[in-house]
């Protein structure tokens, strides 16, 4: 095997949303009620105090992201905003949307690409569909799969080699421990998880691995 290229690639799950909040109190109708769910004031927050800590790392190694991409739903679009601003190009995927899509979960439906283009004008929409077909059948795992290696195999031809993804708990989870959390062992909000990934000399994907030394100051849940 014949590593010819490194890309260090940060992840980042959403804020605190109105759909983890009323989880606890109606259940799984908190997901198939409410479509498209925004951040609350308390996802805001750690959105905040994660570009605090994001601003003083880049100043450290003198650095800032080449490029977020970010799942064009509307909670992790607010979260890229608040932490990146207009500061880095940002352009969304749909790749990137949350796992399940399909079924009943309908809190991962995105709104269509005319209208996220008024909204976020400086986020460039180009690479997503007009809209974001939804199946009654809920995507399988080998499905979710398949999305995770799309943006592996994307990521490789990008020119940029460091990138932040702004994107899910469930689909950061698989992504990088093969494992989906529940409610009670999901992924933290706003903290940014360190992954190396390695391509051959064609820009094919090899693996990825998490950098856990390097650790970032904890983001406050509260």
């Amino acid at each position: 095997m014949c590593i010819l290229m490194n890309k260090q690639v940060i992840f980042i799950r959403h804020g605190y949303a109105l759909h983890n909040d009323l989880f606890w109190k109606l259940g799984k109708k908190a997901y198939s009620d409410y479509v498209d769910t925004p951040l609350l004031n308390r996802g805001f927050l750690q959105a905040h105090h994660c570009r605090e800590i994001f601003l003083k790392e880049m100043k450290q190694l003198d650095r800032k992201p080449d490029i977020v991409l970010v799942s064009p739903l509307t909670r992790t679009l607010q979260t890229a905003m608040c932490i990146f601003s207009n500061d880095v190009k940002m352009k969304a995927l749909d790749c990137l949307v949350e796992y399940p899509q399909g079924g009943f979960e309908k809190c991962n439906i995105r709104k269509k690409r005319k209208m996220l283009e008024t909204i976020y004008p400086s986020i460039d929409f180009t690479e997503i569909d007009q809209n974001l077909l939804w199946s009654e059948q809920q995507e399988s795992m080998g499905e979710l799969n398949g999305r995770i290696n799309k943006l592996w195999n994307y990521i490789g031809s990008l020119e940029e080699k460091l990138i932040v993804v702004v994107s899910h708990s469930s689909y950061i989870g698989q992504l990088k421990d093969q494992k989906i959390g529940d409610e009670n062992n999901e992924l933290k909000h706003c903290y940014p998880y360190v992954m190396t990934a390695e391509y051959d000399d064609e820009k094919n994907f090899l693996r990825a691995y998490e950098i856990k030394d390097h650790a970032f100051e904890e983001i406050p849940e509260e």
